[in-house]
């Protein structure tokens, strides 16, 4: 039985997930009637479209996170409801959440050629990293956080925590980790001292702080919370570039 997902979202999003995701297991397709859908051999062995569901959103969320990692502005696709096997539709409530406004744009990319004869380009890296997810732990977390949409400072803590503990061989943000995220020039020592503080401080970030109280005053080295959504972003696509399957 082959099962397809039905998928919505912004024209740019679905366009590029399908440029980026269009080949390999999962991919994103242009259906028959025109609208984009999700196929992936993990349905083939699913009875019913309930279960069909569940495993598009596992899959679709890795999905939506790989495209964010590698976009920041890139908006979330998300499904429709309606689910194929072959040809006979079927319907599946989905929560219905407001979407991701998208504002990039497809840009032209030069062809590579050799002797005047053009070569394929590398896959995206996006594909790479949600094969990966299935089988690092790490990965499937940092995406899942990235694919829930603009990061809030506990989210931006918790994806900071991965990283360190990934490239320190520990489960949590060490100042071993810090001096290998620093080597490594994904992030300053001060961008880092700045990241933590605003995260962790009620008088620098107020409820939305990892703390409700903090001792002392405001930190010397602080920044916004666009700040630290660029500077986690930067960090996470740096870090998944030396992911390896």
């Amino acid at each position: 039985m082959t099962w397809r997902a039905g998928l919505v979202g912004e024209s740019p999003d679905l366009e590029r997930m399908a440029n980026t995701l269009g080949e390999g297991n999962p991919r994103v397709r242009v259906g028959a009637d025109g609208g984009y859908v999700l196929e992936s051999s993990t349905f083939d062995a699913l009875e019913d479209a309930a279960g069909v569901k569940a495993e598009a959103e596992r899959r679709l969320e890795l999905m939506n996170g790989a495209m964010r990692a590698f976009d920041s502005k890139a908006g979330l696709v998300r499904l429709t409801g309606r689910f194929w096997d072959s040809d006979t539709p079927h319907l599946v409530s989905v929560p219905i959440t407001a979407h991701a406004g998208a504002t990039a744009t497809l840009t032209a990319v030069a062809v590579a050629t050799v002797d005047g004869h053009p070569i394929d380009p590398p896959p995206p890296p996006a594909r790479g990293w949600v094969a990966l997810a299935e089988s690092n732990r790490n990965v499937a977390g940092v995406l899942r956080l990235t694919a829930s949409g603009d990061l809030d400072w506990v989210g931006l803590y918790k994806v900071l925590e991965i990283v360190c503990g990934d490239v320190s061989g520990t489960i949590t943000l060490t100042e071993a980790g810090k001096r290998m995220i620093i080597k490594r020039g994904w992030m300053t020592e001060n961008q880092l001292d700045a990241l933590t503080a605003s995260a962790n401080n009620e008088k620098v970030s107020g409820d939305a702080a990892r703390h409700a109280r903090t001792k002392g005053g405001i930190p010397s080295k602080i920044m916004t919370l666009d700040e630290g959504r660029y500077f986690v972003h930067r960090l996470v696509y740096s870090w998944l570039l030396e992911q390896r399957t």
